[in-house]
């Protein structure tokens, strides 16, 4: 009983290292991934109309990141269309010598 107390606890501290390191991880990615998120709305020329009918370029379009979980951060951006906005959002899946796109997302107004 003893030694699988033990066990149990090193399985434990483990994990709380790696995940510890993926947060840390996670966080050290997030302006790497916005730059990603940026190349890519600029490169597909993604734009948007405010209110007054001005156009807004690609590189006024405002792009968040956020860490969810460990080795996982999500990038979003609205693109505005007048008292609309289409809402995208893609959850990569980031580690030290890499990055994967997990999923993409694109709400569009009703």
């Amino acid at each position: 009983m003893r030694r699988a107390k033990k066990a149990a606890f090193v399985v434990l501290i483990v994990l709380f290292i790696q995940a510890c390191v993926g947060y840390v991880t996670a966080t050290a990615a997030r302006s790497a991934v916005e730059r990603e998120t940026r190349a890519y709305v600029v490169a597909k020329g993604i734009k948007g109309i405010e209110m007054g009918g001005r156009e807004v370029p690609p590189e006024e379009i405002p792009i968040t990141s956020h860490v969810k979980w460990p080795f996982v951060v999500v990038a979003t951006y609205e693109a505005p269309f007048d008292l609309h906005a289409s809402y995208h959002r893609t959850t990569y899946f980031v580690l030290p010598w890499a990055r994967y796109v997990l999923s993409k997302e694109n709400i569009y107004p009703v």
